[in-house]
């Protein structure tokens, strides 16, 4: 069980440090309120929750028709959106990254697009993970999502300049470890 509330946090760190970063160039903006930033973190974290149900009822379907190959599926998905972060890191521009956040369509839309991750995660979630294993990284990735949110609009109205490059280095290093993980369950424990 300590073994899944682990990898539950550390897959919810992952998962939301696009978010952080996106609050942390969010808080640096004059009109950044408390209630705004609130609600900036509720919408990110209810976002990023919903997205892996999504994926995961995909995934779940999907396991049936690709019993098999469901753990090379989930590898690559990891993969992948390790060398997403990567690229994001590596091309990692603060000033492409200030949004007219007064308008509550902005915070909507900013909150989907750091969540298309989110929904990748879960279909790996759908193809290779128990139910106990998805409702407890659910739950960690909306109460982590929703600090890191906090936090990032904290940090963002108090420092001009951040290095979320770092925030997204670590979530690319998590992504590749649980898709290592994955293969490896699959190839030599199963």
């Amino acid at each position: 069980m300590i073994n899944i509330i682990i990898e539950a946090v550390l897959v919810a760190l992952a998962n939301c440090m696009d978010t952080f970063v996106v609050s942390t160039a969010c808080g640096m903006q004059k009109s950044m309120t408390k209630k705004r930033g609130l609600l900036l973190a509720l919408i990110f974290a209810i976002t990023q929750t919903l997205f892996p149900v999504l994926g995961i009822l995909i995934g779940d379907f999907l396991k049936e028709m690709i019993t098999g190959i469901g753990h090379y599926i989930a590898f690559g998905l990891f993969i992948i959106i390790g060398l997403k972060a990567l690229l994001e890191a590596r091309n990692y521009n603060i000033k492409e990254k200030i949004f007219d956040i007064s308008r509550l369509a902005v915070i909507i839309t900013l909150a989907v697009a750091t969540s298309m991750d989110a929904f990748i995660i879960g279909l790996g979630f759908g193809l290779e993970w128990s139910l106990q294993q998805q409702i407890i990284t659910l739950i960690a990735i909306f109460v982590i999502t929703l600090a890191f949110a906090l936090i990032g609009v904290k940090i963002g109205s108090k420092l001009y300049f951040v290095k979320p490059q770092y925030a997204l280095v670590f979530a690319a290093l998590v992504f590749f470890a649980i898709g290592i993980k994955i293969i490896l369950q699959a190839t030599y424990f199963s």
